[in-house]
């Protein structure tokens, strides 16, 4: 029998060669990013408005006084909804509706030595529109483990409270929050990446809110207020950390709630005034609390799922 070659001996290629050139490869790629990256700092304010159509009109009067009480089962049906797409990375950012009558607007400030601010707007058909807005680093993705991850940049996305509107995006490392009140959204579809972010909705939106969908990703994050946005679906995912989801709120109708978490402590704060279905209390390693379902209040009903992996899981 013939010699048999170990790994990669080949020609004169061996292991140790191998290992030799990763390592000059990935040095040369972190030099590279430390190179590209590490630009000088040029702190530059921005404040940028764009028009989009039905700026300044109310939603439509069928869409149910969200303080007059009573339940609907019935959305708004809009063709051309407007979009609101973010991709936001490494800084402070805030998302909040305008006065009334306020287009989309940016503001804050940043370093445009370090980092990269895209924005993009565009109408299609008669009312549609879709504003982007993309920031992060220049270079590699290395420079968050030598510096402060941009806290020093902040961005506020001031959103308009009368153009029915689609959320949707990321939100990756850093600290957020994203307050949503009073907005009339359609859908809200973001996924949260490392950092500290909260999604709150202080008052009730003029109309029901379709789906609410949150996926998260390490460190906390709060959702309160959920019962202002009556959303028909809602589901919240976070994979390592501390989640809390308040499910308070002026709610108009029934829901289905999702929550999971995967290693950490998850809370669920569930309103006395609707009626609750526990479709699932459970935790592979852990803890769970598991209150008693009811079916004596005059509100909507809320059927309820909560599951955690390795933690602690509260309903209160």
């Amino acid at each position: 029998m013939g010699e048999r070659r170990g790994c990669f001996k080949i020609g004169c290629l061996g292991c140790l060669g191998v290992a030799v050139l990763v390592a000059v490869v990935l040095a040369v790629l972190l030099l590279i990013g430390v190179l590209t990256g590490r630009g000088a700092e040029q702190f530059e304010d921005i404040d940028r408005t764009y028009a989009v159509p039905g700026a300044g009109q109310p939603p439509p009067t069928g869409a149910a006084d969200p303080l007059a009480g009573g339940l609907v089962d019935h959305e708004i049906e809009v063709a051309e909804p407007g979009r609101v797409v973010l991709d936001l990375h490494r800084g402070n950012f805030e998302v909040r509706p305008g006065p009334p009558g306020e287009p989309v607007r940016l503001e804050g400030r940043y370093d445009a030595g370090r980092y990269v601010l895209t924005e993009s707007y565009e109408t299609h058909g008669e009312s549609g529109w879709t504003y982007r807005v993309s920031f992060d680093q220049k270079g590699f993705g290395i420079r968050p483990f030598v510096e402060r991850e941009g806290r020093e940049n902040r961005l506020c996305v001031v959103v308009p409270r009368e153009s029915p509107i689609v959320l949707e995006g990321r939100v990756g490392t850093g600290v957020s929050e994203l307050e949503l009140g009073g907005l009339w959204l359609i859908e809200v579809d973001l996924d949260i990446g490392v950092g500290e972010h909260s999604v709150s909705f202080s008052e009730p939106l003029p109309v029901p809110l379709g789906r609410l969908r949150i996926d998260g990703s390490i460190g906390v994050l709060e959702v309160d207020r959920v019962g202002n946005a009556s959303p028909r679906e809602v589901s919240v995912h976070h994979s390592m950390g501390e989640v809390g989801v308040d499910l308070t709120g002026a709610w108009r109708r029934d829901a289905e709630v999702l929550v999971s978490c995967g290693l950490g402590e998850c809370g669920v704060r569930v309103p006395r005034d609707a009626n609750l279905d526990l479709e699932r209390t459970s935790v592979m390693i852990g803890e769970a609390s598991r209150p008693v379902a009811r079916h004596d209040r005059d509100g909507p009903t809320l059927k309820l799922s909560v599951s955690g992996q390795i933690g602690e899981v509260r309903i209160h």
